[in-house]
């Protein structure tokens, strides 16, 4: 089951819920919504708007991801140009490590 048939799923549960919460703020939208925020959020841990922010914010960290990877940011380099790797054979080549096999 896909993520967005999940949520379809979950606004048809809580349809009834939608519907109460119009009728107990007696047609007000903004008092109903506080009033179906508090429902959700005792049924769930968090409100929608925290979902929301949650799949804004991952949409978001995909979307840096896939331009970092479009621009080259996230291409294979040379091991030399780590810096690391870069110590590492200038001290190889300096003769800083013992090349005897020996052990």
């Amino acid at each position: 089951m896909s993520l967005f048939d999940r949520l379809k799923e979950l606004g048809k549960r809580h349809e009834a819920d939608f519907a109460q919460a119009y009728a107990e703020a007696g047609g007000n939208t903004r008092a109903a919504r506080k009033i179906l925020r508090s429902r959700l959020l005792s049924l769930y841990g968090f409100d929608p708007a925290t979902m929301a922010m949650i799949f804004a914010l991952i949409q978001l960290a995909f979307k840096v991801w896939k331009w970092a990877k479009d621009n080259g940011y996230l291409a294979s380099y040379d091991p030399a140009d780590v810096p690391m790797g870069y110590i590492l054979q200038t001290a190889y080549d300096a003769g800083e490590f013992d090349t005897d096999d020996e052990d």
